[in-house]
């Protein structure tokens, strides 16, 4: 059977990613809406790959491995979140960051979804073209990345803005459970185009940004 898969080569496999891909779930789905909006998640991952001849020259094993260990592809996907359902795939080698991937999958997102993504997502340049898109977002961004204060809101978030995007700028103090029973407190801080109070509060939207890690759990899976 692998012969055979080998001899069909990647063209059937691609046509039929095309035809399957997209998001699977209903309206009363349950973690899958938010106010009307699909919630979907952002995410990269490394895999290895066999040590084929063909995929060392493609792709190259991790720096400071020359001659041990396999080849790594880099893959980033979007995914729907209540049901885990791949929404676009892009991967390739490894020496290519996630944004520039994530940028190829811009074709797949619009209007309606709400993309969850983490910090290593949160480029300026990356958010401007994300919201573009015309899907909303929900971003992690890194503690001391500074953004002008434009106009607080009650809830203790505030409107600020990239480049020409106006964003709310949100933050809470997570808990987090550890495997060994321990925990840990931590400040986390997003930006989103939700920008008024009825599209959600802060803490309304910190609980919604758990659903980011429903990718990490497909990745598992694969």
């Amino acid at each position: 059977m692998a012969l055979a898969r080998r001899r069909l080569g990647v063209a059937p496999m691609h046509r039929i990613f095309q035809m399957l891909r997209g998001p699977v779930a209903t309206v009363n789905r349950k973690n899958s809406w938010y106010r009307g909006l699909r919630l979907c998640a952002v995410d990269g991952t490394v895999l290895g790959v066999p040590d084929s001849m063909a995929n060392r020259q493609r792709f190259l094993k991790h720096p400071g491995r020359i001659t041990a260990g396999y080849p790594h592809v880099r893959l980033v996907a979007v995914i729907a979140c209540g049901t885990r359902s791949i929404i676009d795939a892009v991967f390739g080698t490894a020496q290519t960051g996630e944004n520039e991937y994530f940028r190829q999958s811009f074709p797949s997102l619009s209007p309606g979804m709400l993309i969850l993504a983490d910090r290593n997502l949160d480029g300026a340049a990356l958010l401007r073209e994300l919201a573009d898109t015309g899907a909303e977002f929900l971003v992690r961004i890194r503690k001391n990345k500074v953004l002008p204060l434009l106009k607080t809101l009650p809830d203790g978030s505030f409107i600020s803005q990239i480049g020409a995007v106006p964003v709310r700028v949100l933050s809470a103090r997570i808990t987090v459970q550890e495997a060994d029973g321990s925990s840990r407190n931590e400040l986390y801080r997003w930006v989103t185009t939700l920008c008024r109070l009825e599209q959600g509060y802060t803490a309304e939207l910190a609980r919604i940004y758990n659903q980011r890690w429903e990718i990490e759990t497909c990745f598992r899976a694969m």
